[in-house]
């Protein structure tokens, strides 16, 4: 059950009743602060089942017993635990999932600002809608491989916006993987955004992981129907879009722009020789020289706030990483295609472009 805290106390018959509760509760007086945890005790000592209800103690087991019997019970306190981050455990993301175009709709400034840097860490590329209309109104101009649907928003909300574009994606027979956003996670909320016509739903505050898993599960079963699209709106976008994040890079260095670009001079130097050492180790299937030049790059476009750039080098060291050396071509090629945009972009920069 991954993405939730859950304790399993298991008390010996040489504890007696009250150290056993003694337990219970300094477990639940620690974590209290952090997260409402559901709590199982097992022991072959019959105690009162009503003593320990007040206790917050969730259900009461006998030592002697069945998997099956404690995974029901496990099942059973998760389920009444009603702000659980997610309503079923997702799929494991997959590791060959491609980079997506995703409509964010959130009109939250902060929320906005989190969710997008997530998803371009995955390798994700992001158009933002400040509410349900204006997310309309982008769906309806380029196929996006993936929504992430706020319910909560000014002028029209996310059930809305996700029933009216369901509307129109019937006379095309195309569908969008939409995934509901909500801060609430109440009772009947997974239905509501289900019934609306949405694949997918999370709750708030995002936690990385769950977002990575819950995106790979819905993508699964369109994704390869569509991804000709999906790669169409990516390169519309990529034309749109800086490879370098100026004002994150100019705020790393508190504005000096004498020093952004001293470092991308140095950058400038140094990249022919950093290039051809990967092309080299890639035509050679070298699994480890490929590892440690893509791991170079990924930690120097960071630096550069070249966020893209960064995750698709983190993704060809990856995959050299599992020496996986027949599959390099690809990624290596990807990363390529990202790096001449950051190598026009430091130009530009250099040339005194605007920051």
């Amino acid at each position: 059950m991954k993405g939730q805290s859950h304790i399993l106390q298991a008390a010996s018959n040489k504890a007696s009743n009250s150290n056993t509760i003694a337990i219970v509760n300094g477990i639940r007086n620690t974590l209290k602060k952090l997260v409402d945890v559901p709590k199982q005790l097992v022991t072959n000592v019959v105690f009162d089942q009503s003593r320990f209800v007040k206790n917050a103690v969730e259900n009461l087991l006998q030592q002697t017993i069945l998997r099956a019997e404690l995974r029901e019970a496990l099942q059973l306190a998760v389920e009444r635990t009603s702000h659980a981050a997610v309503a079923s455990a997702p799929k494991p993301a997959s590791p060959d999932l491609r980079p997506l175009a995703i409509l964010l709709a959130e009109d939250n400034a902060v929320n906005q600002k989190l969710a997008v840097r997530l998803l371009e860490k995955m390798g994700h590329h992001v158009v933002v809608a400040c509410n349900g209309r204006e997310a309309l109104q982008r769906a309806a101009e380029m196929p996006f491989g993936l929504i992430l649907m706020d319910i909560q928003m000014p002028e029209m909300g996310g059930l809305e916006a996700t029933e009216l574009i369901r509307e129109r994606q019937r006379a095309t027979g195309r569908r969008t993987p939409i995934v509901a956003m909500t801060a609430h996670a109440l009772k009947g909320d997974r239905e509501k955004c289900l019934s609306a016509g949405m694949d997918g739903y999370i709750s708030k505050p995002i936690r990385p992981h769950i977002l990575r898993e819950e995106i790979a599960r819905v993508v699964a079963s369109v994704q390869g129907g569509h991804d000709h699209e999906n790669q169409e709106t990516i390169a519309i976008m990529d034309k749109q879009k800086s490879s370098i994040d100026r004002a994150e890079l100019f705020a790393r260095v508190e504005n000096d722009e004498a020093l952004v670009r001293e470092i991308l001079g140095i950058f400038q130097a140094e990249l022919p020789s950093y290039r051809e050492t990967l092309r080299r180790a890639v035509a050679l299937k070298s699994a480890q020289d490929t590892q440690k030049a893509a791991h170079a790059f990924k930690g120097m476009l960071a630096n550069l706030a070249a966020v893209r750039a960064s995750t698709l080098a983190a993704s060809v060291e990856q995959f050299a990483k599992a020496n996986q050396t027949e599959r390099l071509l690809e990624p290596w090629q990807a990363f390529e295609e990202e790096l001449k945009r950051v190598e026009s972009d430091v130009e530009q920069l250099l040339a005194g472009a605007a920051k």
